[in-house]
């Protein structure tokens, strides 16, 4: 007699159409080989998302981008202080910009960091790919509304309208895929057919910006589905959509060599890294 086994809270034990099986731990994000009983991964996989990091070779958007957050955050608590018509008022309302730790407290009390910035826009991704996209591929006929705040809402409407547009044939939606052998595991959004019968593995994006790690992400997962004993994804797709409810669906060339250029850089920056470090402290 064969007993089910029992799988530790927050751990997700999947077996993959090729037979294989990895453990995914939810509220790190992480994925492994596999979990003991008591809770802890066997066998670290590296995530899509991380091993495509170094295809976005320029961070100076990011940092462009974080500076202005940073300021339009210290403007906007500055214009508080300065709106008071007492001068020890307005002292005292200020004194938080005395000295980089003072303002850095302050804007964390506001929650006006970059970090909080970033927190939010993963936290708005989230609920666009489980009540929206997620929610249509599972059969509802509207995304969930009632889950997402008004912001969300707008977002929500750009991947309907996607989906009337091309009333896509679900395959899987946020299915686990991975590569044991490389030891790198992910994630993807949805693999449909589209109205042309191509099979496609489609990413939605809430952000403004399509950097090349994005295609790259694209290129891995069709990769990943292979190994996984999925069919071959023909073609891929970079759902972004936006606050104002339009949409844009941008093809990609899978590309698999794409993901193994960025899974080696990886690696290579890891191994040097690791020496460097190891050297500095000799």
């Amino acid at each position: 007699m064969t007993t089910a086994r029992t799988i530790p809270a927050g751990w997700e034990l999947h077996t993959l159409p090729s037979g294989d099986t990895v453990a995914y731990h939810d509220p790190s994000h992480r994925y492994f080989r596999d979990v003991t009983d008591d809770g802890k991964g066997v066998g670290r996989l590296a995530g899509v998302t991380t091993v495509i990091a170094p295809m976005d070779w320029r961070p100076d958007g990011l940092m462009s981008w974080a500076a202005r957050l940073t300021r339009d955050g210290v403007a906007a608590l500055a214009a508080e202080g300065l709106g008071l018509d007492d001068p020890d008022e307005i002292r005292s309302a200020l004194s938080w910009l005395r000295s980089g730790e003072t303002v850095d407290a302050a804007l964390e009390d506001a929650r006006l960091r970059y970090t909080d910035a970033k927190d939010d826009a993963a936290r708005r991704g989230s609920n666009v790919h489980l009540h929206a996209l997620h929610a249509l591929a599972e059969g509802r006929p509207v995304p969930a509304f009632d889950d997402l705040t008004v912001e969300e809402i707008g977002y929500a409407k750009g991947v309907a309208g996607w989906w009337l547009d091309e009333q896509p044939e679900v395959i899987a939606s946020e299915f686990l895929v991975a590569d044991l052998e490389l030891g790198v595991a992910g994630r993807p959004d949805l693999l449909c057919r589209l109205r042309d019968g191509r099979l496609a593995v489609v990413d939605a994006k809430t952000s403004g910006y399509v950097p090349a790690k994005f295609a790259v992400q694209l290129s891995a997962y069709a990769h990943l589905a292979l190994i996984s004993g999925y069919e071959a994804p023909e073609v891929g797709v970079i759902l972004q959509v936006a606050e104002d409810g339009s949409h844009r669906a941008i093809p990609v060339e899978l590309d698999h060599e794409d993901f193994f250029a960025a899974l080696d850089v990886y690696r290579r920056a890891g191994r040097i890294n690791g020496a460097l470090r190891k050297a500095a402290k000799a």
